[in-house]
């Protein structure tokens, strides 16, 4: 899959409509981690950029480093997120993905 066919599946809109679910994480090893996308901020948008951002749980048992890492979720599907450790609370690790882009042209 093109770089160009994963950023039009990775919105806003999709990321929202699977707030509050499940993903994992597919480590080369082939384990698996659940990550809940716990929160999203608002999306901000100019006439050529748009920014939102991503927050996930994990638990406190795997700690993953900032890295990109391979995700999978029974909606979006395959594709591949940076992410960076951000906190830490009662349920375990917190983690948040950055969306910074250009707007295409219509």
């Amino acid at each position: 899959m093109t770089d160009e066919i994963i950023a039009e599946k990775l919105t806003y809109k999709e990321f929202h409509e699977t707030l509050n679910s499940d993903f994992e994480v597919i480590l080369p090893s082939e384990v698996r981690i659940p990550l809940k996308l716990s929160g999203m901020s608002e999306r901000k948008t100019s006439a050529i950029q748009e920014t939102f951002s991503l927050t996930l749980h994990g638990s406190s048992n795997i700690f993953l480093p900032q890295a990109a890492y391979n995700f999978n979720h029974p909606k979006i599907g395959g594709f591949e997120m940076f992410i960076v450790p951000v906190g830490r609370d009662l349920d375990g690790f917190i983690y948040e993905a950055v969306f910074n882009r250009l707007i295409k042209n219509q």
